[in-house]
Order: structure tokens, then sequence, then C-alpha cells
């Protein structure tokens, strides 16, 4: 029995990822990830539990997002010279 090899893909990149995704979650995400949860405790810090929760969940989604497909593993891996 001969396997059919031209329908497999050969590479691991998810196909689902668009190119501005891959560019935003590796240099551009870095910023909110890190200061949304400073507006959100200071938000609640001054009762504002509404506008604190949403901007909460904006950022849980932002990172979820961020650790699903954005690959870090990679980022740091030694290059192998030509």
């Amino acid at each position: 029995m001969k396997k059919d090899n031209k329908n497999k893909i050969t590479t691991t990149e998810n196909q689902a990822i668009s190119s501005f995704e891959n560019f935003f979650y590796r240099y551009v995400a870095w910023f909110p990830i890190l200061v949304l949860p400073a507006l959100v405790w200071e938000m609640f810090s001054v009762n504002d539990y509404a506008p604190a929760g949403l901007i909460g969940v904006m950022h849980a989604v932002l990172v979820f997002r961020f650790v699903t497909i954005a690959g870090q593993q990679g980022w740091f891996k030694k290059r192998q010279q030509l």
C-alpha cells in the first residue's frame, strides 16, 4: 500500500494565522499585555468595577490568544548557520 505524500503539509506553521497577527503578537502586543494589569488595578482601587472588569476580560483574551498562536518557544532558539 503506497501512501500519498502530496496532500501532507510539510511545515509546522499554523495556516490560520495571518502575517499581521504574527507581527502584532511578536512586536506590538507586549505593550498592552504589560500595561493593562496596572490599569485594571488602578481602576479597581478607585471603585470603577465595571470598566475594570471589561478591560480585565479583554486582557485575558489578548493573553490567551498571544499564548495560543505566537509560538514564543521558537523566538529564542539558536539559528542554524548556513
